[in-house]
This record gives C-alpha cells, sequence and structure tokens, in this order.
C-alpha cells in the first residue's frame, strides 16, 4: 500500500472562496469513488446519506 501524502489546509481553506456546497460535493465524490491511488472508494461499504454526513463532518474540522 502507498504511504498517505501529506495534505495542508489550503484546499479546505479554499472551500471559503469558491462555496461550501462545491467543498462538500468535491469530499463526497472523494469518499464515494476514492482518489487515485492514495485514498480507496467507500461507496459500496457506506450508503450515500453515510457519505454526507462524512463529508459534513470532515468539513468541519478545525484547520
Amino acid at each position: 500500500m502507498p504511504t498517505p501524502r501529506k495534505f495542508g489546509t489550503f484546499g479546505m481553506k479554499m472551500g471559503f472562496f469558491f462555496g461550501g456546497d462545491k467543498m462538500r460535493a468535491g469530499i463526497f465524490r472523494t469518499i464515494r469513488d476514492g482518489k487515485n491511488q492514495s485514498m480507496p472508494s467507500f461507496g459500496k461499504e457506506l450508503s450515500e446519506e453515510q457519505i454526507w454526513a462524512l463529508a459534513n463532518k470532515i468539513e468541519r474540522l478545525p484547520n
């Protein structure tokens, strides 16, 4: 398994410029579909409601 990349808070802060809904939708897609090799998809393990709840929680994490 590849070593996870280190992410800063830049992407989270940019959500304020692009709007919360777009950021939440991006988080949702990443959880559901995965992101390259750095994150597996969870679309088969979690319901849509669970993914939205997780996306909302991630968005509220402190920077």
